[in-house]
């Protein structure tokens, strides 16, 4: 036998794996696992090239960014003053509170959007280069989240004209922001491997969540709600309780613990779930987004 053949294709096969991902027997958790921590490695990588989304999103613009916050503005106005009317509340409590929920949903809204696409959109990059697929979920949320802070502009006229009641409570926030970015990682892996598979996932995660902010309390409040539709309707409604965990300190209130403690388990179980997940299907997804 020749054994230079044998040896040719033993390392024909590693570097195959060491390109295209692991070998079908490989702990599906270890290799999620390896993948995030080599993605975070890379941080400077990532929030370069989620800066670079956003200047060439907005490039040869006057305003960049804060014209998403000027679009945001114009239906807070519209919105604002017709719902108020027609839900018969106060201005100077109604305006504060769908402003602070509004800027919340739209954070939330852009993440879920943008990751079914975040590995198709990458594909020859990954092609080319062996980087973790993780890398490019981290861009996506960090690339949200430097549009998102723009439009905290939004919130000096409305503390200007209506006010809002910040105090020890608004420290709440930065909790919450760790809860959502923590679920909007899993969450963004789980969207992006399953429509590098099925592209239909893309089409459906952005009809799906049209239709979910007529369902979580964006535009009234949950006193408005019933007690079976509080229970049925908002308890297993995820986008809510990440709603809620960044307008109420920005409310000057706590976010309900239940809120927390829902966040809390949805990570653990959907980190887990999307690790095993991810980790059986990683040496597929390069084949996938071909």
């Amino acid at each position: 036998m020749d054994t230079s053949v044998t040896t040719d294709r033993s390392a024909s096969s590693a570097e195959v794996t060491k390109v295209y991902g692991p070998a079908a027997n490989e702990n599906p958790f270890r290799v999620a696992y390896e993948d995030v921590v080599d993605g975070l490695r890379r941080n400077e990588l990532w929030r370069t090239l989620g800066v670079l989304d956003v200047k060439r999103r907005y490039r040869r613009t006057l305003l960049g960014p804060f014209w998403a916050s000027g679009h945001i503005a114009l239906y807070i106005i519209c919105v604002g003053f017709i719902f108020s009317t027609l839900l018969e509340a106060d201005r100077a409590t109604y305006i504060p509170y769908l402003t602070t929920g509004f800027v919340a949903w739209t954070f939330i809204y852009q993440m879920m959007n943008d990751a079914p696409a975040a590995f198709i959109s990458a594909s020859s990059l990954r092609q080319q280069i062996n980087f973790p697929y993780s890398m490019f979920i981290f861009q996506m949320i960090f690339r949200g989240l430097f549009v998102h802070l723009h439009h905290y502009v939004l919130l000096v006229p409305v503390v200007l004209v209506y006010g809002l009641n910040f105090n020890l409570n608004t420290l709440l926030i930065i909790p919450g922001y760790i809860l959502v970015l923590a679920n909007m990682t899993w969450i963004g892996m789980l969207l992006a491997t399953m429509a590098s598979r099925y592209r239909d996932v893309q089409q459906l995660v952005s009809s799906v969540i049209q239709v979910l902010i007529y369902v979580t309390p964006i535009f009234y409040s949950i006193d408005r709600l019933t007690e079976f539709q509080r229970i049925w309707i908002l308890t297993p409604n995820l986008l809510y309780h990440l709603v809620v965990v960044l307008r109420s300190p920005l409310m000057g209130e706590a976010a309900p613990l239940s809120s927390y403690l829902i966040l809390c388990v949805a990570f653990v179980i959907g980190s887990l779930f999307t690790a095993w997940f991810f980790g059986r299907r990683k040496h597929n997804i390069v084949f996938w987004i071909i």
